[in-house]
């Protein structure tokens, strides 16, 4: 079955042409954490648009404060950077930054996690990657090899000197939702510090309370190198940010900023969306919609399932791909949206999301898994 054509949204439900509503558990690949339309951000984002839209980076107050906005939420070891359009841009911003300190133009990263989709991003990403850049190595991610193991490689590469960086997605949240330790992500932070790597975490999908914490991050004693965040911070409108404790002087020999990086819209989308984040979030909620997912993993496992997450991201990694579909198209045909690739079965639920809508996505799958 095919994904419906949308001609309207609005809060959790996106609409065909024949008005059928869509419970949507896709939210923009996690972009849209308030839901769709939300007032206050259609309205920020209107007013700035009759003020202006783009004026190429030249200095202006709705930056200024926008900036001022988001290094609240950072440690005092880091300051925002850049506001870019992507989280791949952001990505490749971290790359060139962490070369102009380093020196060097090795990466490490982690396989079959999700960085971007251009020639250098993509290389951090999956061992098939249709162009190879440089010589970055692909370690195994913590859960599909004995997490001493991977500590062990990582160290190695670390011992060598030849890499700028080591890129860490702490969930893998675009393949099976497996998730890197504490332990793990502590280490990691550790070993880069200890031998002068950039550590640098991509939560552009789990960062700003999608996984519960700020930051996946902020669970740590000590914060990475560079902090990449996050698809849910513009609600809708192209955004993502690099922070870095890296001294400003390095920034220009980076590239710093594109044609729409800091654009005085995605500012307007980010004040709106950071208010509205704080005058609504209840961590308890969100709790209650994990406890819901936890509930089902071990229901889900009798019928070769693994269902893995933090938060409000979760990721159903089915038996086959055969069984993926059969999912996907009894989603479908009860009206409720997921992403899907291969296996796996995405589901991103808002901000305000009920535990028991997805009790009642769940319980439906789980009934097909019986009968499947």
């Amino acid at each position: 079955m095919d994904y419906p054509e949308i001609t309207r949204a609005q809060g959790h439900y996106l609409y065909d042409g024949d008005d059928r509503a869509f419970y949507d558990l896709i939210s923009g690949f996690g972009t849209v954490f308030l839901g769709h339309c939300d007032k206050a951000v259609v309205e920020a984002v209107h007013q700035q648009m009759q003020q202006y839209s783009a004026i190429g980076r030249l200095p202006s107050e709705i930056r200024r404060r926008c900036f001022e906005q988001i290094n609240q939420l950072l440690p005092d070891s880091h300051g925002l950077d850049v506001i870019g359009s992507t989280g791949m841009e952001s990505n490749e911003y971290a790359g060139k930054l962490a070369a102009v300190v380093s020196g060097k133009q090795r990466f490490i990263a982690f396989e079959n996690t999700m960085h971007g989709k251009s020639v250098f991003t993509s290389s951090l990403s999956w061992q098939n990657a249709p162009v190879k850049c440089g010589q970055n190595v692909l370690l195994p991610f913590p859960t599909d090899e004995t997490e001493g193991v991977v500590l062990t490689m990582l160290a190695d590469c670390l011992e060598s000197g030849d890499f700028a960086g080591c890129y860490l997605e702490p969930l893998r949240g675009s393949c099976d939702g497996a998730i890197a330790s504490l332990t793990f992500r502590e280490q990691l932070v550790a070993l880069c510090k200890q031998h002068g790597v950039v550590s640098i975490f991509d939560e552009t999908l789990t960062g700003l309370y999608r996984t519960g914490p700020l930051f996946m991050a902020s669970e740590l004693p000590q914060f990475p190198d560079i902090l990449i965040f996050a698809k849910s911070i513009g609600n809708g409108v192209p955004a993502s940010c690099v922070a870095s404790n890296i001294a400003q002087v390095h920034h220009q020999r980076a590239l710093k900023g594109s044609t729409f990086s800091d654009n005085p819209v995605a500012c307007a989308a980010i004040l709106a969306t950071l208010e509205a984040i704080t005058e609504r979030i209840q961590p308890n909620e969100i709790s209650r919609v994990e406890q819901t997912f936890v509930g089902f993993q071990k229901r889900f496992e009798q019928y070769g399932c693994e269902l893995r997450g933090k938060g409000l991201l979760w990721v159903l990694a089915c038996r086959s791909e055969a069984q993926a579909n059969h999912f996907f198209d009894t989603l479908i045909s009860h009206n409720y949206l997921v992403s899907k690739f291969g296996e796996n079965i995405r589901f991103l639920p808002k901000m305000n999301t009920e535990a028991s809508t997805i009790e009642s996505v769940l319980s439906l799958l789980l009934t097909q898994a019986k009968v499947g």
